[in-house]
């Protein structure tokens, strides 16, 4: 038995909750992507893990102008909608990234990657989402997408992150970070 589980979306959330969550929790948490899979796989993934893991954590982006998602317009609402969608009630810790989860790899943008690749770092990182994570990376020197996420990985800051982030510090201290 497991005794965290993250279901994330897609695979930079996969990759995120991977390198920078999953080291830094006690044991190392399933992590399981349910995009792509029909509501029915979905609310067989929840009801599965949840009477088999002690920590179990849903990562949803916000996608606050995506009608088909919602519409959601805060992260009580994408809760809401999430936990209807798919039938996901307790013990499931609903966590919402504000707007996705390019925000929280922003935030974590260590000052020595800020400097090093001319990374234009706003100190709030709340509302960034993959048009301005793209544009961060636009204006860094750094040559590759790949090379700059991988960057950001290598030196990723939870402390800044927390900072520049309130959905990630909430998700930090809902994970015991």
């Amino acid at each position: 038995m497991d005794d965290v589980v993250f279901l994330v979306e897609g695979p930079d959330d996969k990759r995120f909750v991977e390198t920078v969550l999953r080291p830094r929790i006690e044991g190392k948490p399933d992590v399981v992507k349910y995009a792509q899979k029909s509501a029915s796989d979905v609310n067989s993934l929840v009801s599965a893990f949840a009477g088999t893991c002690a920590e179990h954590y849903y990562v949803t982006d916000l996608d606050r102008e995506v009608d088909a998602r919602g519409n959601c317009q805060n992260c009580d609402e994408r809760e809401t909608y999430e936990q209807q969608r798919y039938d996901i009630l307790d013990p499931f810790d609903v966590l919402v990234a504000v707007d996705a989860v390019e925000g929280w790899l922003l935030a974590g943008v260590s000052d020595a990657v800020a400097s090093e690749g001319r990374v234009p770092v706003p100190s709030s990182t709340d509302h960034v989402g993959k048009p301005e994570f793209t544009a961060a990376f636009e204006e860094s020197t750094f040559g590759s997408m790949e090379r700059f996420v991988d960057r950001i990985f290598d030196d990723y800051c939870c402390d800044l992150a927390r900072d520049r982030n309130d959905s990630f510090d909430y998700v930090a201290s809902a994970v015991g970070l």
